[in-house]
């Protein structure tokens, strides 16, 4: 004991039940936060082959198509509230709800977003020659 603290502290009945019963609801939604977040995965999406160099809207995603031939793409969806990006503003990516700005590699250029766009996976698509874009 402190000096000062007649008695050590013990939790009462009704707080000591309220964590033995939390445990078992924190491992039970453990799982189920798991599906939420992969339905909320954006499907792929196909990239055609003659997408221009530079920026440009396919779809969900934001692509990048360097002058080497190099393709990058981003969700679509700014990282301030979620709207969905769909201008392209002399060589910048921007959100028409709140007006953030994002450079071509996904960098946030103004507010009021902080983080950058999320980057998607690109493989090629052997069945039309241009690419598929993934989340993660």
């Amino acid at each position: 004991m402190r000096p000062g603290h007649p008695h050590p502290k013990v939790f009462s009945r009704r707080t000591l039940l309220w964590m033995l019963a939390s445990v078992p609801l924190a491992w039970a939604l453990g799982p189920m936060l798991r599906r939420v977040r992969v339905q909320n995965q954006p499907a792929p999406v196909p990239i055609p082959p003659d997408v221009p160099t530079g920026l440009s809207v396919a779809g969900e995603a934001i692509v990048h198509r360097g002058p080497d031939g190099t393709v990058r793409a981003f969700a679509s969806r700014c990282t301030h509230l979620g709207c969905r990006l769909d201008r392209i503003k002399d060589g910048t990516i921007v959100c028409p709800c709140h007006g953030s700005s994002f450079a071509a590699d996904g960098r946030v250029l103004t507010g009021p977003a902080v983080r950058p766009l999320a980057p998607l996976r690109v493989l090629p698509d052997a069945a039309t020659g241009g690419w598929i874009a993934h989340a993660g």
